[in-house]
């Protein structure tokens, strides 16, 4: 069975593209990736081989998405840049959350990435004028797309036992409780320099 993570180089000759076009295309956060602890960029086979039947076509943006809902009404106080940063933020927050999850109990470093990611969600919507009951609103939001989508990863643990799903429900809720901390941060300090 081929392996599930490629690197770059891998998945651009899947793709059937110069490696450059997809660092460009992932950096846009039009195709999913997640980072090694080395820093190395890996995707997911099967999202690839979405792409090129055709599943969802590179250029339309993968991340928190209004696809499939009623656009939300705050979402008309973001302007296209911070659309753009705002789905880019949430490649990055389902990367960290999958590599936690994955990983160690012990490693705190994804817990403090997911609260860096939370400040900059916070400052960008501090742009917006939007309020602070607004601001979680679009966290929960947010955290429900992102939910959908780290389920819908082929790499996402699938617990056996009642203790399995009640330790994995537990350190979800606590990476994205430091991802909330950071985002009302983030908005505090946006608002303040106002």
């Amino acid at each position: 069975m081929s392996k599930e993570w490629l690197t770059l180089r891998e998945a651009s000759e899947l793709l059937g593209i110069h490696p450059s076009t997809l660092r460009r295309w992932s950096d846009d956060g039009k195709i999913p990736f997640v980072r090694t602890p080395g820093g190395h960029r890996r995707f997911h086979r099967q999202v690839l081989e979405e792409y090129m039947q055709g599943r969802q076509l590179p250029g339309e943006p993968w991340s928190a998405t209004f696809h499939g809902v009623e656009e939300p009404t705050w979402a008309e106080a973001f302007d296209e840049v911070q659309r753009a940063r705002v789905r880019e933020l949430g490649q990055r927050l389902l990367g960290l959350l999958l590599q936690y999850i994955t990983g160690q109990q012990g490693d705190r470093r994804y817990l403090e990435e997911g609260r860096d990611v939370g400040r900059a969600y916070g400052e960008t919507i501090g742009q917006t004028r939007l309020s602070l009951l607004e601001v979680v609103e679009v966290f929960l939001f947010f955290r429900s797309q992102i939910m959908d989508m780290a389920f819908q990863t082929p790499s996402f643990p699938r617990p056996s036992t009642e203790e399995e799903r009640r330790q994995l429900h537990s350190r979800i809720d606590r990476f994205l409780n430091h991802v909330l901390l950071g985002t009302i941060e983030g908005f505090e300090q946006a608002t303040t320099r106002r």
